[in-house]
């Protein structure tokens, strides 16, 4: 705001204030006059003298402070307390079960294309072939009785002494393996007799199928029993056992 202005608004606000004492000065002047006339001769003591009152004075213009007019337009606002009111929030309406309306002229239900379906087989699984190991060269081992001359064979491995109380029996032996007969000395055989008496006998050799070297005389009765054990040259062993009789002569 100017200077100008400011001295306006100074102007305009001293006059009002003169003005207004006027007007106040005036209404006093005329109490105390209606004062004096109603008790003139009771109260004449407690009425003050009356006072000139000289004109206000004029304030030079040099001297005039500028009054700052507070802004009268801004009004207090008065905030109230709302009061709480609750509200009730009504149950949903359950929906009654109405029957749907008929559907007039119903569309015909149009089958789904038929869907392909896939069957995924199986990777065939390769293995790695199991390397099974060689069947064995000597699986099974037979063993045979013959007479050596001194007796003679009464029954299937059964033989009579002499008169002079002798029986000579010779015994051989057969390997045999998954391609058939074993031959040739590239086993290792072992062989043991025992009988009553605490007979025993051991026969060695290095045919995989062959006899006994020798002959066996026995003059004592009895069951004698052949035991032949045969190594193949796979080192794998096979046993045989065969039991045979001497009968008093």
């Amino acid at each position: 705001m100017t200077r100008t202005a400011w001295l306006l608004v100074v102007t305009v606000v001293v006059g009002i204030g003169l003005i207004a004492m006027l007007f106040r000065a005036a209404e006093n002047d005329a109490d105390r006059a209606q004062a004096q006339q109603v008790l003139p001769e009771t109260v004449p003591e407690l009425v003050p003298p009356v006072a000139t009152v000289a004109p206000p004075a004029l304030v030079p213009e040099a001297t005039r402070v500028p009054v700052v007019v507070p802004d009268v337009t801004r009004v207090p606002v008065v905030v109230t307390e709302v009061t709480r009111v609750p509200v009730v929030v009504p149950d949903p309406v359950q929906p009654r079960n109405v029957a749907p309306a008929p559907i007039q002229n119903p569309q015909p239900e149009v089958a789904a294309p038929p869907v392909a379906e896939y069957t995924s087989e199986p990777a065939p699984q390769t293995t790695e072939p199991v390397m099974e190991p060689p069947p064995p060269a000597v699986s099974r081992v037979v063993i045979t009785t013959v007479g050596a001359g001194k007796g003679h064979k009464i029954g299937p491995d059964m033989y009579q002494a002499t008169t002079y109380g002798t029986a000579s029996v010779v015994f051989r032996w057969e390997s045999s393996g998954a391609s058939g007969k074993v031959t040739g000395e590239k086993c290792t055989v072992v062989t043991e007799v025992t009988g009553p008496g605490g007979f025993s006998h051991i026969d060695r050799s290095a045919s995989c199928t062959g006899r006994m070297r020798g002959d066996l005389t026995l003059s004592t009765p009895g069951i004698y029993t052949i035991t032949t054990t045969v190594t193949g040259p796979d080192g794998i062993t096979a046993t045989g056992s065969l039991p045979f009789e001497i009968v008093a002569g």
